[in-house]
């Protein structure tokens, strides 16, 4: 995918979850899962075209649905892979530490690296 499906332009990874009280429906309603992610799009393409000033704005967007967890822990959610926008004013600064590793998880700190 990186070489015949993605441009040789910045990208970002995002991550789309919803509130755990909602989880459930999406456990018995399969079809949400195709919400979800039209919901996703949507709101990237809006964020973009807001943040560029250019409303015909469409950045690429390749996204995966996970449902990883167990059964009574169902946690849908969506990974992403976006272009960014090059005309973006954006400042250069972010900080995520949403990842965190517990002390001797070196299979933890492998899969990062990775």
């Amino acid at each position: 995918m990186a070489e015949h499906v993605c441009a040789e332009v910045p990208h970002r990874q995002f991550v789309f979850t919803i509130p755990k009280r909602l989880r459930i429906y999406f456990r018995f309603e399969r079809r949400l899962l195709g919400d979800l992610c039209r919901a996703a799009a949507r709101t990237v393409i809006t964020v973009y075209r807001a943040a560029s000033g250019r409303p015909d704005a469409v950045p690429g967007m390749v996204g995966a649905i996970q449902t990883f967890g167990q059964l009574i822990h169902a946690h849908p959610h969506i990974h992403a892979l976006v272009s960014d926008i090059r005309s973006w004013r954006h400042s250069g600064f972010s900080v995520d530490q949403s990842v965190g590793l517990e002390g001797g998880d070196q299979e933890g700190v492998q899969r990062l690296i990775q």
